[in-house]
């Protein structure tokens, strides 16, 4: 199962890779119209963007204690794919159809 957190009209792919499989399942499926974004949004109702996620990096921890160093980085980027749904339903077909 894919790495994803589902919210209110909303799915992040945490590995890039893992909506492209879907993708190709959704083109093989659907057809090669669906490469056309307006096309996706307009049939099945969502769309797709690249996205930059800030994600917070874990303080080391010594012996119990947490060590905060102010010299060290707190958060990274990491590269995610937001699907961005316009409806319950849509969301809810996807979820049981791909996830």
């Amino acid at each position: 199962m894919p790495k994803v957190t589902v919210k209110k009209n909303l799915i992040i792919f945490y590995r890039p890779y893992e909506w492209e499989e879907i993708y190709q399942l959704i083109i093989k499926d659907f057809g090669i119209k669906m490469r056309i974004s307006f096309v996706l949004q307009r049939e099945l109702g969502f769309t797709v963007r690249e996205h930059q996620g800030l994600i917070p990096i874990d303080p080391p921890e010594s012996e119990g204690l947490i060590v905060y160093n102010t010299h060290r980085k707190t958060h990274y980027y990491e590269n995610q794919v937001h699907l961005d749904f316009y409806s319950d339903s849509a969301l809810s077909w996807f979820q049981l159809r791909y996830l």
